[in-house]
């Protein structure tokens, strides 16, 4: 086997691919859109690079022993492809910050937090309201304000403060019979 130059294209892997798939040069090249003579020579150029043939010709193109491994890779090679420019449009997308917040929360604080945020430079901000934590794909946010406990699964979780809600009414209702039928105590407060 050859050593000299043990690159392979990947155009010619996905023409490979296609050849192995379809067992035919011109079925392969219509489905790739190219010419009949151009797949012929792209599988001549891999057979060149690693000094074997890949497909015996003899046999209605069966993949030779060099072909089965190549074929292995190449659709290895060819998944790592198309998850290369998947994750680069992914990294095109990371200056977006979103941010999930319940109905409930208190507006100052966050008030506060998204300022800061609007100060950065090359932040895309995308605020949400939800008014439920279970309705809420928390794997989709950055960062979520909610009065609830969340799950430490997508990431941590701080609590910022904790408030203490007082009721009360008014001594001038007494007159009217307006008194508290019952004390609800809650550790958090969410509108249904």
């Amino acid at each position: 086997m050859k050593t000299v130059n043990r690159s392979i294209d990947v155009k010619y892997l996905r023409t490979f691919s296609h050849v192995a798939k379809h067992k035919s040069f011109t079925a392969a090249a219509e489905s790739l859109f190219m010419t009949q003579p151009a797949v012929s020579q792209h599988i001549k150029k891999i057979e060149s690079t690693i000094g074997a043939s890949i497909f015996d010709r003899k046999e209605g193109f069966l993949l030779t022993k060099h072909g089965k491994v190549l074929l292995e890779y190449a659709a290895e090679t060819m998944s790592m492809y198309e998850r290369l420019f998947e994750d680069l449009e992914k990294v095109e997308l990371r200056d977006q910050f979103n941010i999930a917040i319940a109905e409930s929360f208190c507006t100052e604080m966050v008030e506060r937090v998204i300022n800061e945020f609007r100060l950065l430079n090359n932040i895309d901000l995308s605020i949400n309201s939800f008014a439920s934590y279970t309705s809420l794909d928390a794997s989709r946010y950055d960062l979520i304000f909610s009065m609830d406990r969340m799950s430490q699964e997508n990431g941590k979780s701080y609590q910022l403060n904790t408030v203490h809600y007082v009721i009360a009414h008014s001594k001038m209702l007494d007159p009217y019979g307006c008194y508290p039928q019952r004390v609800v105590f809650c550790n958090t407060l969410s509108i249904h």
